[in-house]
């Protein structure tokens, strides 16, 4: 591979680290993000998050850029294969924390048989916040197992093109 190859991938990945953080910055303009869940108060840096969205990113990029391309360049699948396992390092975790949250049915003091009858907007949002609960607690394994796919199919790929001179490259 030649070097302005390289330095040119390089550049998309410095760049697409370099973007995550400057939006991360401007989006929150704080230096923490506070996250109220049921009866428990998570407090996070938004540089937490450079890690985990840049690999989502570089992953969607090369894995459409190396489709196009046939998977046939070893940086870029090397790139693509380490993004997409940072991306499940970060992914994994989080499905089991989100796995063991608990579905909300609890009571919002005072009780709402004590509250004025004007109050549907209160039970109208535990609701929502149930089913959005529901919903994440059930999507967070299929979006794990996609890219565990997609990390082993690339895998899978590099490696069957790895040795391989460029007459020799399936095109599949």
């Amino acid at each position: 591979m030649k070097p302005k190859q390289i330095v040119i991938e390089l550049l998309i990945v410095v760049t697409t680290i370099a973007t995550t953080w400057l939006t991360l910055k401007l989006l929150t303009n704080k230096t923490i993000i506070d996250v109220q869940l049921h009866d428990s108060y998570f407090i996070m840096a938004p540089s937490t998050l450079i890690l985990p969205i840049s690999s989502l990113l570089l992953t969607l990029i090369y894995l459409i850029k190396e489709g196009l391309a046939g998977y046939k360049r070893r940086f870029q699948n090397l790139i693509l294969v380490t993004s997409n396992f940072l991306l499940l390092v970060w992914l994994y975790p989080l499905s089991i924390f989100i796995k063991n949250l608990p579905q909300p049915g609890w009571t919002v003091p005072p009780s709402l048989s004590a509250l004025p009858k004007a109050t549907p907007d209160i039970e109208s949002r535990l609701k929502d916040y149930s089913l959005i609960v529901k919903n994440v607690k059930l999507y967070t394994p299929v979006v794990v197992i996609v890219f565990m796919l997609i990390l082993v199919a690339a895998t899978f790929v590099t490696g069957k093109n790895w040795n391989a001179k460029p007459h020799e490259q399936n095109s599949n």
